[in-house]
């Protein structure tokens, strides 16, 4: 079994790689799932189209309210496939990249084999569950991810031979990071300080006009719909309400809604060290960790910065969500290398290696597909209430949260979100879809539910339909 498991992860870095992709389209394909969860996904996929419009028939797309990269590049790919399996086949294709590059940059920074890079990356990396999540859904994460780590892997090598070519790749990935989405910036900025403070002293003046050159033209799409990226990320409702407060809270009430976690944000927020969502071993690794093998760590100031940084500016937003964890989780697996090595060295030396490699991998495979199957179901259940909703003569349709399911799967009523305003009066043919159970307590006192009552004092509610996870379709008489 061992041989068999050194023949595998010691295939060439191309077809182990791709064959990761390969096999995730696959299964995607068999299981019928097109990565559509929630409003976000199918607002990518509405902007991705609103793109490939202006590509077809010049039609300016308007502004958009997230960066405007993932849409961009899923237009051009939805020219040959439809536009929900273009946004997934990029996440799909980034995960394969970034495991590619995690290992050049791991085998870099400790000086060790490809087979053992390849190794920690395909059991921390490839098979984390959240990571597996993330790269089959219709989302900006995996993009992003890939941005940041190619920013990380061109400044390491602009920090030793000072290139204009390294020096502008890298800024390069570090505007597209950003334009993927936002948030990067607290990755990058230390980065882009490092390599600065490593190459300015070098650098001819060419070189600062070359970059700025490049950041420029990077930032063309941007400013042809948005005019301006300061506004595009200050007027976002976590930036505005950051605060040091949130660092210590577990519980929000915001203009997004009401919220309430376990985990105080502070500690939520440096969750992927231990989350096994993330890495099943993670407390090990952090109970085998030794400063002395950390010291020997190039550029770790660098890496625990990035770290740090993102983590209290997540800290700071009155909100939690795990995916946003992934922008540095390929730099908590830089530092945990050691740790692992040191495991693999034990395990070796009480001839348990193999059995331990498998049943991590067994492990990392059932947390995998239990982090999935939600949003496989999720995805599911929109298509399907979608097609039953489709099937009812066209009127007006209040509802909220799931309009833009219905909208991608092309839905003939005057949709009315009741998120938007509102209401001072109610059409008199017209539907309620509406999730009372879901929405009564996240958004008390908010448009959804003073809109729901609002109706109900207002009008008859006739139930039509009882779907699935409290959804109701009426008819307001």
């Amino acid at each position: 079994m061992q041989n068999i498991l050194h023949r595998i992860f010691a295939a060439k870095a191309f077809y182990y790689y791709s064959s990761f992709a390969v096999l995730l389209i696959l299964i995607t394909q068999l299981i019928d799932f097109n990565g559509l969860y929630g409003q976000d996904a199918y607002e990518y996929c509405r902007y991705t189209n609103l793109w490939k419009l202006f590509f077809t028939s010049q039609q300016k797309p308007p502004e958009f309210f997230w960066p405007i990269y993932y849409p961009l590049i899923g237009s051009i790919f939805s020219l040959l496939f439809k536009t929900h399996f273009a946004l997934q086949l990029i996440s799909i294709l980034s995960f394969a990249f970034n495991g590619y590059l995690l290992e050049k940059i791991i085998t870099r920074l400790y000086s060790i084999s490809i087979l053992d890079s390849r190794v920690f990356v395909t059991l921390t990396f490839i098979l984390s569950p959240y990571v597996l999540r993330a790269s089959v859904i219709v989302m900006s994460d995996m993009l992003c991810v890939l941005f940041i780590i190619s920013s990380f892997y061109w400044v390491l090598k602009s920090v030793e031979t000072t290139t204009l070519k390294s020096i502008c790749i890298a800024v390069a990935f570090m505007t597209l990071s950003v334009l993927t989405r936002y948030a990067a910036i607290a990755v990058i900025a230390p980065m882009f300080i490092y390599l600065f403070l490593c190459s300015y002293k070098r650098m001819q003046l060419y070189f600062f006009i070359a970059v700025l050159l490049i950041a420029i033209l990077l930032l063309l799409p941007h400013f042809f719909v948005q005019h301006t990226i300061l506004n595009s990320v200050t007027n976002h409702d976590w930036l505005n309400e950051w605060s040091l407060t949130n660092l210590f809270r577990r519980s929000f009430q915001n203009n997004n809604g009401n919220y309430a976690y376990i985990l105080p944000n502070i500690v939520h927020s440096f969750s992927a060290l231990i989350n096994p969502g993330f890495i099943a071993i993670g407390i090990i690794l952090i109970v085998l960790t030794r400063p002395s093998q950390l010291i020997r760590l190039i550029h770790l100031n660098l890496i625990l910065l990035i770290i740090i940084i993102y983590s209290l500016f997540l800290a700071g937003i009155p909100f939690q969500n795990n995916r946003f964890l992934l922008l540095t989780f390929p730099f908590i697996l830089m530092v945990f290398y050691p740790s692992f090595n040191r495991l693999v060295l034990f395990l070796q030396s009480k001839k348990f290696y193999t059995i331990f490699v498998l049943l991590f991998i067994f492990f990392q495979l059932v947390f995998s597909i239990k982090s999935i199957y939600p949003y496989y179901e999720s995805g599911k259940f929109e298509k399907n209430i979608s097609t039953e909703i489709n099937s009812f003569p066209a009127k007006t349709l209040y509802t909220f949260s799931i309009d833009p399911a219905l909208n991608y799967y092309g839905c003939p009523h005057k949709l009315i979100n009741l998120w938007t305003n509102k209401l001072s009066s109610i059409d008199s043919n017209a539907y309620l879809l509406f999730n009372e159970t879901d929405f009564e307590t996240e958004f008390k006192d908010k448009n959804p539910m003073i809109n729901f009552n609002f109706i109900k004092s207002n009008k008859k509610l006739v139930k039509l339909k009882d779907f699935e996870k409290g959804w109701i379709l009426y008819e307001l008489r």
